[in-house]
């Protein structure tokens, strides 16, 4: 496991599953980022694609039953690591530091969409 995995695994659906837009949209991640990353969790058996229910066309990603287990531990780990931050900063000083990561985060995404 990757750290960038954890982007599909704290943001899919457990139960029903999650379009590609739909996890690179909760991620902030361009599509072709999200692709990588289920294309190699495809590859290594924690998800796999199914036709959406809704819209033959489309695919829905689903977490098997190992994709299910390592997406409880990553919202474990996160939890963990938000947790420990927010004692270790404060409740000011967390939040500041959440707001900066946001707006650098649509700032990249803003530049990556520039280029294009």
């Amino acid at each position: 496991m990757r750290a960038g995995h954890a982007a599909l695994f704290v943001h899919i659906d457990r139960r029903s599953g999650t379009r590609l837009t739909e996890l690179s949209r909760r991620a902030r991640m361009t599509k072709q980022g999200m692709m990588l990353v289920v294309d190699d969790l495809e590859e290594r058996g924690y998800v796999r694609r199914v036709p959406d229910p809704e819209d033959a066309r489309a695919k829905v990603v689903k977490l098997t039953a190992r994709g299910r287990r390592c997406a409880a531990e990553s919202r474990r780990a996160v939890q963990a690591l938000e947790s420990r931050t927010r004692r270790l900063l404060g409740d000011r000083r967390y939040e500041l530091l959440r707001e900066s990561l946001e707006e650098l985060v649509v700032t990249s995404r803003e530049e990556l969409e520039v280029e294009t």
